[in-house]
């Protein structure tokens, strides 16, 4: 019997429980959140779902958790996280973790959960998804020859300080390396309020220096409604994809005509089971490791936080964003 816990089942977290009720095989499913209301949200969406296999217990208390996990996924705040992974693996031995982004708020919560999980020999991956596309990995192979220059993620309401870094984490990977630097000084004065309570928000555009000497710029200007554009200049090749409509044209070098290719964006409700499996039958994932993913979380942080140190009245020691 495989025990499998979400910890966190507000919005994401239940979407992560709708794909691993799906699961195969011996498992138990364990919902765990302190708040009753998003249990029994969860239990609805599971209820009106097509009938699973997998038994899921609802509870409100890490205590409350086996003592052996093989699988735990924490879609809780970020400003949260660190306790949650500190009393997990302080109650249970966790073979494999999952981790939602924004990782933590503080510097030092990297490095110390980082020891923490090499200390508990626990594999840890951050669930950045679109590494797990299968359009992405289609990229991924055809930049293997034809590698990145120059890349540009802009929009309108799409959320720079909550889902920046997904867009640093594909970059990364699409162009096979590490970052260099993160420059701030092109973001808005001041910040926003971000829609969920109690964290910020930023506009304006972060400049993104790699190791390979691949640019990126991302953007956001303030709207009610969110759109976004990804434009991709590699040596032989410019890509401009639209996520929320599927599509992506794309112009190669000594070609007159522009080809349009069609893909499917995935939900997490169609990711986390294929996640599970994978880890659970290959020890493995297609998701970013932890260590590489902290080294791209702490510079994004560390840019933002010299932002909202340049703008705040009271004293910072935590990134406030989720």
């Amino acid at each position: 019997m495989k025990n499998i816990a979400v910890v966190g089942c507000g919005m994401l977290g239940s979407r992560h429980l709708q794909s691993l009720v799906d699961l195969s095989g011996s498992c138990k499913l364990f919902a765990l959140d302190s708040y009753e209301p998003s249990l029994q949200r969860c239990r609805s969406i599971l209820e009106d779902s097509p009938k699973h296999g997998v038994p899921v217990s609802y509870i409100h208390r890490v205590e409350d958790l086996p003592r052996q996990l093989d699988l735990v996924v924490v879609a809780t705040n970020a400003d949260i996280r660190a306790g949650v992974v500190r009393s997990l693996l302080d109650h249970a031995h966790v073979e494999f973790l999952i981790l939602e982004k924004i990782l933590f708020q503080s510097v030092h919560e990297y490095y110390d959960i980082g020891a923490r999980i090499e200390k508990a020999g626990a594999k840890c991956f951050v669930n950045c998804p679109r590494r797990m596309y299968p359009f992405y990995q289609e990229l991924f192979k055809n930049f293997a020859s034809d590698p990145l220059q120059k890349v540009s993620v802009k929009g309108k309401g799409w959320g720079l300080a909550c889902n920046g870094i997904h867009f640093i984490d594909l970059m990364a990977y699409l162009g096979r390396t590490s970052l260099k630097k993160i420059h701030g000084d092109q973001l808005h004065a001041g910040f926003i309020e971000s829609k969920r309570t109690g964290f910020l928000e930023v506009n304006g555009s972060l400049g993104i220096e790699y190791e390979s000497g691949m640019q990126l710029t991302i953007a956001c200007e303030d709207s009610l409604q969110a759109d976004l554009e990804i434009d991709i200049q590699a040596t032989h090749s410019h890509w401009s994809i639209v996520e929320s409509q599927g599509l992506c044209k794309v112009k190669r070098q000594g070609q007159e005509q522009e080809e349009l290719v069609r893909f499917q964006t995935l939900y997490q409700s169609q990711l986390s089971k294929k996640f599970a499996e994978d880890l659970l039958t290959r020890d493995t994932c297609e998701l970013t490791s932890y260590a590489e993913s902290t080294s791209l979380h702490l510079s994004f942080i560390e840019a933002l936080m010299q932002h909202f140190t340049q703008f705040s009245t009271e004293a910072l020691d935590r990134c406030p964003i989720t």
